[in-house]
């Protein structure tokens, strides 16, 4: 019988350097190593870990750098995708190594028999988001050829009841929604983005937001609020097709700041 496999969903960094790195009363990096200490306790060992965009704050090379010094001290691969805080080449030179350039960062991997389809939703000048003709293509094709796939974006395509964070929406979601709603090959869609918790069925698969590793989004809906929720990290394992999740929660931080 087939291992279960273990991953761990990371989200919303906003590394930044200097007096950048407080943001609504919040230390990211401060925040950001704390989550890596608990993954590297967590147990079960995970096998990896996927971290799906807005990494950095502002898409300096200077922040990336301080990201990859943080997360590289992980024992295990780590996996990503871009949000709208990113920039694709300073992310291509710096974490990956590669020569810069502004294409999507859109590509697959496998796992244990699963497929990770990860999209990139960044859409420049605006913090919504959008998915080329090209990347809808290409997910719909692996996908008629999955056998079981965890798609991965960073905006979130179904309303989730902040009005204002609706706004900031994947604008052709209903285009990603007609791909991935009752296809059998897909297990679960993970994002981040809201900097909250949220799940809820996309026909028989789970559409999951976790919570980011610095600070939270409070319940107003018409406008943006910090809250008091601490930072936090997801788990998720899947094992016989099945997938099993839990949000896990940091011990609280103070934040006073309110948007």
């Amino acid at each position: 019988m087939p291992k279960p496999l273990r991953f761990i969903h990371l989200t919303d960094c906003h590394i930044a350097t200097g007096e950048r790195t407080v943001q609504f009363g919040v230390d990211t990096s401060q925040a950001f190593r704390r989550v890596l200490a608990a993954v590297r306790t967590t147990t079960p060992t995970p096998d990896f870990v996927l971290v799906t965009g807005d990494l950095v704050n502002d898409g300096q090379s200077e922040s990336y750098e301080a990201f990859h010094d943080l997360i590289r001290t992980l024992p295990w691969p780590v996996y990503f995708a871009l949000g709208n805080h990113d920039e694709r080449a300073a992310f291509r030179r710096v974490v990956l190594g590669e020569a810069a350039s502004a294409d999507p960062y859109c590509y697959g991997f496998g796992e244990d028999g699963n497929d990770f389809l990860v999209l990139d939703s960044w859409l420049t000048g605006t913090s919504a988001g959008i998915l080329d003709a090209g990347q809808l293509a290409w997910l719909r094709a692996r996908l008629g050829e999955s056998r079981g796939a965890v798609v991965c974006v960073h905006h979130h395509f179904v309303p989730t009841g902040l009005a204002w964070l609706d706004r900031l929406i994947l604008r052709n979601g209903a285009a990603l929604e007609a791909i991935l709603r009752g296809h059998p090959a897909v297990r679960a869609v993970l994002f981040g983005h809201i900097h909250r918790p949220f799940d809820a069925p996309l026909g028989p698969a789970p559409l999951l937001g976790t919570p980011a590793t610095c600070y939270q989004f409070g319940p107003r809906s018409e406008s943006r609020e910090i809250s008091t929720a601490p930072p936090a990290f997801r788990t998720v394992t899947i094992e016989d097709g099945q997938l099993a999740t839990e949000v896990r929660w940091l011990d609280p931080i103070e934040t006073t700041a309110r948007g």
